[in-house]
């Protein structure tokens, strides 16, 4: 069950704060924590681009989408409707004849934001107020596959629990009017799980790992003393009789770290100094590649990096630390993220524990797998959506088998021309959304049919483990989860009595 800790400074008026200053070398001496050492796969390789273009289509990315979970797909339509034959093209579908159907789920939203607001943004014309929600009563629902599209309607599909870009089998009958009437949706199978770690005996050692995310450093009001008590907590030199400092095995940093206000802040001189760090570290790592050994690089003169840096520097001094790139830091916007360049982070970036990750973020921890993102998914299917419940969102996404389905239709995202790195090809332990406006958890049953044998022996009895990651500059909060029990509790860091 998840729970609530709080942890207050009742004497921080005497304390000194680190982040208003670089911390000193006295501070970097102490003497490190020994860890629970736990084993940790990086299995982030999938979002990772290594020859970038952009000349190809997006048509690619929504057919290698369909292709990759179709058989998927299929295999759920005959567990759940046995009887009910296959139609495998859409052009192929009777009149009156029930079937289903398999394809990429769209919907032509007129309120949906499209390339004349840019042109109309362009020539200075008042642009129409940004909308919360985006779908409207002449919302138009569409079936595509490679043979082509049919209209589909159907009272299932008013109550706006699908997004675009979603692959799904859906049962039903061709009108006369040439539209595919809906009556029943499933979606695609899970994929297999981890075995489940040996159980750990009475007096093992905890397994914790940390998640925050929004710490959006340069942004206004300063949050200096609450980041020292959060750093202070998470090197272990604050905490209760059950925070043992050596159970925190990793601190995954969910995104926005930075902001883009204080990066468009910089001055010309500054953005020059930072891009001249980024290309002094490319030719370490090329020397260093060569057998060249080179001193690490001082950090530039640029403030809110500076910041940042020592920030990470001294968690990544006491324990491992991934750090996904977000929607405000200086980072590719286009999903999937690509890691925050090490030499931005000249100090942090020298130690082998500082973990630069794409966005989405993959990794096996201690025997559980951890699947996540910066937030970007959960934030732009609450427009598509006639509800606000996050949670529930970040659940869809599970059952639909697809990490951030609106890519690229409503989210910025490379034209991969022949796959699709977004698909939840394995079923984790942890799905996690960060920058969230407020901490939610649940777990759900890993397989869709809980009453039913699983597509998978490795899925009987598990779960997974859903959370949403509270923006700490919005909360003041961050999250822990026990690896051996998938319990998970939220701490809120407070400098006031």
């Amino acid at each position: 069950m998840p729970c609530h800790a709080e942890y207050h400074d009742h004497g921080f008026a005497s304390r000194s704060l680190r982040f208003l200053t670089p911390s000193s070398a006295e501070d970097d001496a102490a003497a490190p924590i020994e860890r629970v050492q736990v084993s940790c796969t990086d299995e982030c390789d999938r979002y990772r681009i290594r020859n970038r273009s952009y000349q190809q289509q997006y048509a690619g990315l929504y057919y290698s989408r369909l292709k990759l979970m179709r058989n998927r797909c299929h295999a759920a339509a005959q567990r759940q409707w046995p009887q009910i034959p296959h139609v495998p093209r859409l052009l192929n579908v009777e009149v009156a004849r029930t079937c289903f159907l398999i394809g990429t789920f769209f919907i032509d939203m007129p309120l949906k934001t499209n390339i004349l607001d840019e042109v109309t943004q362009d020539q200075w014309l008042e642009l129409p107020p940004p909308r919360d929600k985006i779908f409207s009563d002449k919302d138009e629902y569409k079936l595509e596959d490679e043979s082509g599209r049919v209209v589909l309607v159907g009272d299932i599909l008013e109550s706006h629990t699908l997004v675009s870009g979603v692959i799904a089998a859906f049962l039903g009958h061709e009108l006369p009017s040439g539209e595919f009437h809906v009556d029943d949706i499933c979606f695609a199978t899970p994929g297999p799980c981890l075995p489940l770690p040996p159980a750990a005996g009475p007096d093992a050692p905890k397994r914790y790992v940390a998640l925050v995310s929004g710490i959006e450093l340069g942004a206004p009001n300063s949050l200096a003393p609450e980041l020292d008590l959060l750093v202070d907590y998470l090197c272990g030199e604050l905490g209760g009789p059950t925070d043992a400092p050596a159970s925190l095995v990793r601190v995954i940093v969910a995104g926005n770290t930075l902001t883009t206000s204080a990066w468009v802040a910089l001055s010309t001189e500054e953005k020059e100094m930072a891009a001249l760090m980024v290309r002094r570290r490319e030719k370490e790592e090329e020397r260093a590649a060569d057998g060249v050994s080179t001193a690490p690089s001082a950090a530039g003169p640029v403030p809110v990096l500076e910041t940042a840096d020592d920030l990470l520097f001294q968690l990544a001094s006491t324990v491992d630390v991934d750090v996904l790139p977000g929607a405000l830091d200086p980072a590719t916007h286009t999903m999937p993220q690509q890691p925050l360049h090490r030499g931005l982070f000249p100090r942090a970036g020298a130690l082998s524990t500082f973990h630069p990750t794409t966005n989405p973020y993959a990794a096996v921890v201690g025997g559980r797998r951890l699947l996540g993102t910066s937030g970007q998914p959960v934030d732009d299917i609450f427009h598509y959506l006639d509800s606000d419940d996050r949670l529930a969102m970040l659940e869809r996404t599970y059952r639909w088998k697809h990490v951030a389905p609106t890519a690229p239709d409503t989210l910025w995202s490379y034209p991969f021309p022949d796959s699709d790195p977004f698909t939840i090809d394995a079923t984790p332990d942890l799905y996690f959304a960060g920058n969230q406006p407020a901490f939610a958890t649940t777990t759900i049953p890993a397989s869709p049919d809980a009453d039913g044998p699983p597509e998978h022996p490795s899925l009987a009895g598990r779960s997974v483990r859903l959370v949403l990651v509270p923006s700490f500059r919005k909360t003041r909060q961050f999250v822990r989860i026990d690896l051996d029990t998938m319990d998970c509790d939220v701490i809120s860091i407070s400098t006031h009595l």
